[in-house]
């Protein structure tokens, strides 16, 4: 099953002396931050890009120094070196997408039918399958899910 899923991300700023920390949180009260922070759905790809488009080094590369990366369990906080005193203000975006309710084998990029119809192939872990795994750590989602 296809769920449509919109997650709704905070970007704040800290300032501590010379640094600033750019924090992008993912919001847990809609249940979509599980699928935005697994690498395994295509709605990770769009919030990386996101979180790419929107940091200070992308915004201004010639005032902030990026120094780290760290990815917690609900954030990914950015760490600039800046001789700049200019104050961010927070704010918000929300990142649609479509997903499925499970990482199994039904919308997996790797899974490929056999002509038997009743047997597919994981190009991933080059075996065949006689059923669909619900779960599967190697899942990655199929490009191109709409709910219909």
């Amino acid at each position: 099953m296809i769920k449509a899923i919109e997650a709704l991300v905070a970007v704040k700023f800290i300032h501590q002396g010379n640094k600033v920390f750019q924090h992008f949180i993912v919001e847990k009260k809609k249940g979509a931050s599980k699928y935005i922070l697994d690498t395994r759905f295509l709605v990770y790809d769009k919030f990386i890009e996101k979180v790419r488009e929107q940091s200070l080094s992308h915004r201004d590369s010639s005032s902030y120094q990026f120094l780290e990366r760290r990815d917690e369990e609900d954030r990914i906080v950015l760490e600039f070196k800046t001789e700049n005193r200019m104050k961010w203000k927070n704010y918000y975006f929300v990142i649609p997408g479509f997903v499925s309710e499970t990482p199994g084998c039904e919308f997996c990029r790797f899974r490929q039918d056999n002509s038997d119809e009743i047997s597919f192939y994981c190009s991933y872990k080059e075996k065949t399958f006689a059923h669909k795994l619900k779960n599967c750590q190697f899942f990655r989602q199929e490009e191109g899910l709409f709910k219909t």
